[in-house]
């Protein structure tokens, strides 16, 4: 009887810390990649995002292979920033890993027309 009550602790614990560690990750997005996940009708799109990212330390060869391993793909590397495209669920699983701190959807900021 004692060993069923310590099992079914044990597998409720589990539980509970994976679903907590999976919903974590949208933490790791800023308020516009939060808008975009949060729109319902591109819950299945395939449309490639343009965001940059921040790791916890500068970017190795083996940890930017660890970030093109989620599918992504890097366009640049600076230390530990890195600038990069991919589809919704290819960020889910980018945000995932514990290397990656912060994702932010790459924004076009136009010159202010200054007329006189």
């Amino acid at each position: 009887m004692k060993t069923k009550f310590y099992l079914v602790i044990l597998i409720s614990l589990i539980i509970f810390g994976c679903t907590s560690m999976n919903e974590d990750y949208q933490s790791k997005f800023d308020s516009h990649l939060r808008m975009e996940f949060s729109d319902e009708s591109k819950i299945d799109s395939d449309e490639i995002i343009k965001f940059f990212g921040k790791c916890n330390t500068e970017i190795s060869t083996e940890m930017r292979s660890e970030l093109e391993a989620t599918g992504v793909s890097i366009e640049s590397v600076i230390k530990d920033i890195f600038t990069a495209s991919g589809t919704r669920q290819q960020l889910i699983e980018l945000a995932k890993l514990e290397s990656v701190i912060r994702l932010e959807k790459s924004q076009m900021n136009y010159p202010l027309n200054k007329t006189n």
